[in-house]
């Protein structure tokens, strides 16, 4: 049995890979008050990713993800490195009899012409895979954590990046930022991938999702040496 671990907030807000609590309410399907809301922003930091591409959830992802709605998350199972609210790679949801894992993976993307590549973080769900929980050249054995919480909703929170040369487009993209449980008891579950070339998932919990999930724009802000480039971001919600 893995070691259990519970991991305290991190940030200041929310908290972490949390105690359980006793669930006696009914569970019911729970609306998103910011639901398919998007912030446009033109926005912060770097990066001339050419080349379109859409790595948002797959619909097999987005099928089991909605088959934990009414469920309870009776445990959360990762390997933690870094701070203590931080996976690597894998974190495993035991809801019901079939557990399922959310990965992010870092994939090769082409940027110019010339075929130069460069990583990007992906988020992904599957089935549970037994070797998804062991990492390379890393000691440390997965952490189990009891949540017993009864799960109201499912929501994504999905980025768009677009990219204008001369005000001609030359660039879009589209990705999964962050997966958001809602809970029967009040707030939320986070799993967030962070920055755009990162392969580590960010779990955290507290009343408000936007607390909780990175703020991707800050990662695509125009470069001064290429004026002629701008780029624009926003955040989108989907309710599954």
């Amino acid at each position: 049995m893995p070691d259990r671990k519970t991991v305290t907030d991190s940030r200041g807000h929310g908290r972490y890979l949390f105690e359980a609590t006793p669930e006696g309410s009914k569970v019911e399907r729970a609306p998103f008050a910011q639901e398919d809301d998007q912030h446009a922003i033109c926005s912060p930091r770097h990066r001339r990713l050419g080349h379109d591409a859409d790595y948002s959830m797959g619909t097999h992802g987005i099928k089991l993800l909605r088959d934990v709605v009414g469920r309870t998350i009776t445990a959360l199972e990762a390997v933690i490195v870094a701070r203590d609210d931080v996976a690597w790679g894998t974190v495993r949801i035991h809801a019901g009899d079939a557990p399922i894992d959310v990965t992010t993976a870092l994939r090769d993307l082409i940027i110019n012409d010339e075929g130069d590549t460069e990583e990007f973080g992906v988020l992904a769900v599957a089935e549970a895979d037994p070797d998804a929980l062991r990492v390379d050249g890393v000691d440390e054995e997965p952490s189990w954590c009891d949540i017993g919480a009864d799960v109201a909703g499912v929501m994504l929170v999905n980025g768009h990046v677009t990219a204008t040369e001369d005000g001609t487009a030359i660039m879009e993209r589209a990705y999964t930022q962050a997966i958001v449980f809602a809970l029967a008891r009040g707030g939320c579950l986070v799993l967030d991938k962070g920055a755009w070339f990162s392969e580590m998932i960010t779990i955290g919990m507290g009343d408000s999702w936007e607390d909780l999930v990175y703020d991707d724009s800050q990662d695509w802000e125009d470069d001064p040496e290429e004026p002629e480039v701008h780029y624009g971001w926003k955040r989108s919600m989907k309710r599954l």
